[in-house]
């Protein structure tokens, strides 16, 4: 077997094998797709669990909380953990992919002849430093608008929180590992009253409360704890209990997913705007993150489809391929759902399935052959 074919063969054997915890490849394949049904469907569309598909970014936080919890949480229990090497991973496995995808936007709108004068250069900017979530902290909300890829303040939020998410693992178990579940579900209670406060400035109706608690890490920081400590769970002594109860906590999820989608069903002026939500952000993200905690410790022992664990492998670089290219495509003005999003999706999985062989892929082989060559430090703790 020759070089390339053997690189073609290794990166769809890490395309189509499923993860340590194999159901979260559903759960994240269905995150993704319902975050597109949801971009590439009108606000007026008849089928009403579309217009729920932006709830697939919150199942993205707590996915991220539980998979990089689960992480940190092991590493630290083994006395290995690094943060260099934390951190030299997550860049590599974002940056270059994030990257790419400013650099192509950019050469977009140079192609389409769009402005291209100092504010655009100033929005690069903040987008490759992660400042783009604009809102109550910056006033350049007309920058994040027009000319940063859209969609990219999840990622914002997640990149806070693989800053601060180590430092703070690591804190409270030096000083005593017991008090993690503890402190993590201390601060999910603290979110309500915090963005209550927040927001407390604001008018009833004010667009501006969408931007101060709808789109900010102190607005959604609740489901990547909860996705912390559903790995926490799992790690600890209640896995059994977890494991043979999977069906009632399934049920949770069920029940809370029914309240959800019973308001807004029975108000469903916010689902044609979501932006016009105002008060509803305060509790909405708390409520989501804990259905969807359910969800993870029911469903992340599940064997998934081999096709399913493709396009769950593939949700990083589909996410903002979807988005560029709604940005200029212009096709929405042209069909409603469903055909835009099956259009979408059979133009950007193969555009994202090239992204991640030519640059995500090779990323992720750097932090993987680094982790191999490090020598484990087997302590007792």
């Amino acid at each position: 077997m020759n070089t390339w074919k053997k690189y073609f063969y290794e990166h769809f054997h890490y395309l189509s094998t499923a993860g340590k915890y194999s159901g979260i490849d559903t759960l994240r394949f269905l995150a993704i797709v319902s975050v597109i049904l949801f971009h590439t469907s009108k606000p007026d569309t008849w089928f009403f669990v579309v217009r729920l598909g932006w709830l697939g970014v919150d199942l993205f936080f707590v996915i991220s909380g539980f998979l990089i919890g689960s992480i940190i949480i092991g590493q630290l229990n083994q006395s290995t953990f690094s943060f260099r090497l934390f951190y030299k991973n997550r860049c590599l496995r974002i940056l270059p992919t994030y990257y790419f995808i400013i650099l192509a936007t950019v050469l977009a709108h140079k192609f389409l002849n769009e402005s291209n004068d100092s504010l655009m250069w100033e929005s690069i900017a903040y987008s490759m430093l992660f400042f783009q979530t604009t809102g109550p902290y910056f006033s350049l909300v007309t920058i994040n608008n027009y000319f940063v890829p859209g969609g990219t303040w999840s990622l914002v939020v997640e990149e806070y929180f693989y800053i601060l998410i180590p430092i703070f693992l690591y804190a409270v178990s030096f000083i005593n590992k017991k008090m993690i579940p503890y402190v993590l579900v201390s601060l999910v209670i603290l979110a309500i009253p915090l963005n209550s406060f927040i927001t407390s400035r604001f008018q009833e109706g004010d667009f501006n409360w969408f931007f101060a608690n709808s789109i900010q890490f102190h607005s959604r920081y609740v489901g990547l704890c909860l996705g912390v400590f559903a790995a926490y769970l799992i790690r600890s002594k209640y896995k059994k209990n977890i494991d043979n109860n999977s069906f009632l906590l399934f049920l949770v999820f069920i029940m809370i997913t029914t309240v959800i989608s019973s308001y807004f069903y029975v108000y469903p002026e916010f689902l044609k705007l979501p932006k016009t939500l105002t008060w509803q952000t305060i509790f909405l993200p708390t409520f989501a993150g804990i259905g969807f905690f359910f969800l993870i410790l029911s469903y992340y022992h599940v064997r998934s489809v081999k096709w399913i664990v493709v396009i769950a492998r593939l949700s990083f670089p589909l996410y903002l391929v979807h988005i560029f290219f709604l940005n200029f495509s212009h096709l929405p003005s042209f069909n409603a759902w469903p055909v835009l999003s099956l259009v979408t999706l059979l133009i950007c999985i193969p555009i994202s399935y090239f992204l991640s062989l030519a640059i995500e892929y090779p990323c992720i082989q750097l932090y993987k052959k680094s982790k191999l060559s490090k020598p484990v430090k087997k302590t007792m703790v």
